[in-house]
């Protein structure tokens, strides 16, 4: 009898709660998918950096079973406190309590299970996607079918178990302790409220305004000390706004009668000042993870782009090596290359020489602070090795008029040397603005091809300048493969005798030898992708499930109430349809309240975040509007959907006649 109440029970759960049973259900199939990531084979093939991912996905995991785990106590007691009537007349029954706990396992079990297998299939799917991104930046070849691990599966089980035991039994201990008569009358208790208005809260509500103010100002500065500090101060200034809102509000509106009485404001606003009475450190804590949740995610798509730009920046030869040193100084590299058949498509020595002054360093350095360089002069580069380099990068080919230089930069520099119109003038001789070029001619960051741009001159003014650096360029049949980089990164650090990073070697005279290659920048990228960018919008995706699930199981939970509200308002004389436009505001005034100072905040600071990059990774305004846009049309997609599950049944519950 008990198993079979278990059972209808956990149905009525299922309608009843949806979006809860949606929620765990996509924590499993995210768990499932990132620990089966990280045991593939396919991509720990990929690098031996690739090997650390397990590490890092069973770190990223218990942090979400933390989160879940706390998520699903939350509604465990949410459950208990709605449903203690019930089991209180259980136990007037007859029931014993041990029967009751066990039924009240059963169910949640139940739910548990149905979670998991679907979890499972969709887990599956998503592993699929995430592995046919890492494969693609690797240009290797994917190919969907269905595999489950063995391992992911182990991990996922336990994980899911972990979490369901200790909400099971703290909600256990829960029902052991509490009395007939307490569970009989605890529904009665959020009928008064937990806080009430007082003029030192309407002080508290305005306390919380300035403090926020002050935490973003501190939180906009983005450096660890100040920006630690703003955010504590916003999340207090969160708390204390939410617990003092029922009586800051109010106050607004007793000064303004006018708005107060205008069309439905004074019920709107009295139901959300009641309801935040009984909830405003749940409401709180669910603007608090949104901000994290639009953070983590705006932060994420900014790394994404420099990751991309960094690629797109870097260089185009597969591989190339600079140096300032005299001589010989690039002989090893050219003797490894030859010597270890490298399909060598095309390859060129050349050197980078200073020009006697700074003119465009300066321009562009009032144009754009930001704008780095590492030479005293500006520098200059051959006619006939920039017509090579084109031709080894299958760029189209150049017209160069007589008495013209060509300026080439980063794209990202293309406004500025457009608008910089002076002449070049070397030994006598004055050269009038050409073209300008930006592709990719390794010029971002150190030891490429000039500081973020070049002059191109005629070879003979060249001749006797000072030498800036010396650079060897080549292009194979086929990628670099990681075996034969390592090698070269090797003579690298033998030759500077020093332990250092895959990218520069100082030497002790301030001598240095830079390498790039474009298979070791996919390599490093899809690392980074795998090791940082998917953990964080796994756990961002995890904090916005956990936080709407909150708000709408507190939703869902007083639908008899807003039934009677809809059933008073018809009889008042109001027509369904206004009715219904009445509740539907009050509603997205609910959902919505959590979301404005999340999105303030998160985006004051992401704009703020997207300063301390390098030069060249925001390209401009309209770039870094796309990334913000972007993380927030994440957000409100994923946050719509768990809406419209919650509506749908608030309609079937409220609005629909039975």
């Amino acid at each position: 009898m008990l198993y079979k109440l278990s059972f209808r029970n956990a149905k009525r759960q299922v309608r009843d709660y949806t979006v809860y049973l949606v929620t765990v259900m996509l924590a499993v199939t995210l768990m499932f998918a990132f620990n089966s990531l990280g045991d593939s084979a396919e991509i720990k093939a990929l690098s031996e950096t690739m090997r650390q991912l397990p590490v890092f996905i069973i770190f990223t995991s218990v942090v979400v079973v933390g989160i879940m785990g706390w998520l699903i106590y939350y509604i465990m007691k949410f459950m208990l406190e709605k449903r203690s009537h019930e089991f209180g007349t259980y136990l007037l029954m007859g029931l014993e309590k041990k029967q009751i706990v066990r039924m009240f396992f059963v169910e949640n079990i139940l739910l548990g299970i149905v979670a998991f297998l679907l979890g499972i299939f969709l887990g599956n799917v998503v592993f699929q996607g995430l592995k046919a991104i890492l494969l693609s930046l690797y240009d290797a070849e994917f190919i969907f079918m269905f595999s489950f691990s063995k391992k992911a599966l182990g991990y996922t089980l336990i994980y899911l178990i972990f979490m369901y035991f200790l909400a099971l039994l703290r909600s256990g201990r829960t029902i052991g302790k509490t009395k007939i008569y307490t569970l009989l009358y605890s529904n009665r208790k959020n009928e008064e409220a937990k806080l009430k208005s007082s003029n030192w809260k309407q002080t508290g509500f305005i306390i919380s305004l300035i403090m926020a103010a002050i935490g973003m100002m501190f939180l906009m500065r983005v450096t660890i000390g100040t920006s630690f500090t703003g955010a504590v101060l916003l999340i207090i200034a969160l708390y204390v706004f939410f617990i003092n809102f029922s009586a800051g509000v109010p106050a607004f509106f007793d000064k303004r009668p006018t708005e107060k009485y205008k069309g439905t404001n004074l019920l709107v606003f009295r139901q959300l000042s009641s309801k935040l009475k009984t909830m405003g450190i749940v409401m709180a804590t669910v603007s608090v993870l949104f901000t994290i949740t639009l953070i983590a995610e705006g932060a994420g798509l900014q790394f994404i782009n420099q990751f991309q730009r960094n690629e797109e920046l870097r260089t185009r030869f597969d591989f190339y090596v600079s140096n300032t040193e005299m001589g010989s100084g690039l002989e090893e590299y050219k003797r490894y290359i030859h010597e270890n058949d490298v399909a060598v498509k095309q390859e060129h020595e050349y050197q980078i020489y200073c020009a006697d002054n700074n003119n465009l360093q300066q321009y562009l350095k009032q144009e754009n602070p930001k704008y780095w360089y590492d030479y005293e002069q500006d520098t200059l580069m051959k006619m006939s090795d920039y017509i090579i380099l084109r031709e080894m990068l299958g760029y189209e080919a150049v017209e160069v008029q007589a008495g013209e230089y060509i300026l080439h930069g980063l794209d990202v520099m293309g406004v500025d040397l457009h608008s910089y119109d002076g002449d070049f003038e070397l030994k006598g001789t004055t050269l009038k603005r050409g073209g300008i070029y930006t592709e990719n001619l390794t010029q971002y960051l150190w030891g490429g091809n000039g500081d973020g741009f070049i002059f191109v001159v005629p070879d003979e003014l060249t001749k006797n300048q000072k030498v800036a650096n010396y650079a060897y360029a080549v292009t194979t049949e086929k990628p670099i493969g990681s075996a034969v980089y390592n090698q070269l990164v090797s003579i690298r650090d033998r030759k500077a005798d020093v332990e250092t990073d895959r990218d520069i070697v100082y030497y002790i005279e301030g001598i240095y030898d830079t390498i790039y290659s474009v298979s070791s920048i996919k390599e490093e990228n899809t690392m980074l992708y795998a090791l940082i960018i998917f953990p964080l919008f796994y756990l961002s995706l995890i904090f916005i499930m956990t936080a709407t699930t909150i708000l709408t199981v507190q939703l869902l939970s007083e639908t008899n109430r807003y039934k009677d509200m809809f059933v008073l308002l018809n009889k008042l004389g109001q027509s369904r349809k206004d009715a219904k436009k009445v509740l539907n505001r009050i509603l997205g005034s609910y959902y919505l309240m959590p979301v404005i100072p999340a999105l303030v905040i998160s985006i004051s600071f992401l704009i703020a975040l997207s300063k301390v990059f390098d030069y060249g990774i925001v390209i401009n305004a309209s770039h870094l509007a796309l990334m913000v846009g972007s993380a927030v049309g994440i957000f409100a997609v994923i946050y719509l959907l768990y809406i419209m599950v919650a509506y749908v049944s608030f309609r079937r519950n409220v609005y629909d006649k039975r």
